[in-house]
């Protein structure tokens, strides 16, 4: 019987992952659901190819069966982490696997995905690993102190993005949806607005266009994770400032806002 590959529409993201994994099937499986959400992926077989990946060019995340390096006591994600500190890694564990958190952790890990892989729970735990990741490399780089409104419903999305973005130097403030942030707007000045663009009752590019008929000169950056439906080119017609899809990395959002803030278009 013929076995077909599913293939995905690719979204645009800003976040490469190298998957390494020895099983051909699970690593084409999860390779696809990764590009499905809409992550760059490459894809490694054994631990010398994903070093010798590594060694050409950098990446945002590293998964990694937990088989191929727990008899090494996790030398390569030690040897990883001593090149490159800023890459988060997360270990592919088989539900069965009996594994000692407390020394995979100390060599580096970072979070663990059990199979049987549910796409919510893939995406859940890259993108909260990423966040976390990036607060803790972030440090206290003040860049400067401007006023920026983040829209978001997502509670935990909202205040990640707010402590991220003091680390940075900017004075943020949340609104929990588009009403909010127009009340908001209308009592307080800011330099730039952040928002998602799927949100309940008025949606991002809706609140863009109220921003733009009420404050013109408040520049707007739409945040989304439904690219095939809102396109880069779509969101700018409509009138957004600034575009950036869901999976990035918070860096990201700071080097657009510099842009913005320094008098650049970002597109």
């Amino acid at each position: 019987m013929n076995t077909y590959r599913v293939q995905f529409p690719a979204m645009e993201s800003d976040v490469e992952i190298l998957l390494t994994d020895n099983d051909p099937q699970m690593r084409e499986l999860l390779e696809d659901t990764l590009q499905s959400i809409g992550y760059r992926v490459r894809s490694a077989e054994n631990l010398q190819q994903a070093n010798d990946f590594l060694e050409k060019s950098p990446v945002d995340m590293i998964l990694l069966n937990n088989e191929l390096v727990f008899d090494d006591k996790y030398r390569f994600v030690k040897a990883v982490k001593s090149e490159h500190r800023s890459v988060p890694i997360i270990l592919l564990v088989e539900p069965v696997f009996n594994i000692n958190i407390d020394e995979a952790r100390s060599a580096g890990v970072d979070d663990f995905l059990r199979r049987p892989f549910r796409i919510e729970h893939v995406e859940k735990t890259i993108e909260d690993t990423l966040i976390l990741y990036d607060f803790r490399q972030i440090g206290k780089q003040a860049f400067q102190n401007k006023r920026v409104l983040v829209v978001d419903d997502d509670d935990r999305l909202r205040a990640m993005l707010l402590e991220s973005l003091k680390t940075y130097g900017y004075n943020p403030i949340g609104a929990v949806d588009g009403s909010n942030a127009l009340d908001i707007l209308e009592k307080e000045d800011f330099d730039i607005v952040i928002t998602d663009i799927r949100m309940p009752e008025m949606d991002g590019i809706t609140l863009m266009k109220e921003i733009k008929t009420s404050f013109p000169r408040v520049p707007v950056v739409i945040i989304t994770g439904y690219s095939h439906a809102y396109t880069r080119q779509k969101v700018f017609e409509a009138g957004a400032d600034g575009f950036i899809s869901k999976p990035f990395r918070l860096r990201r959002i700071e080097e657009i806002l510099r842009n913005f803030l320094g008098g650049m278009r970002y597109c």
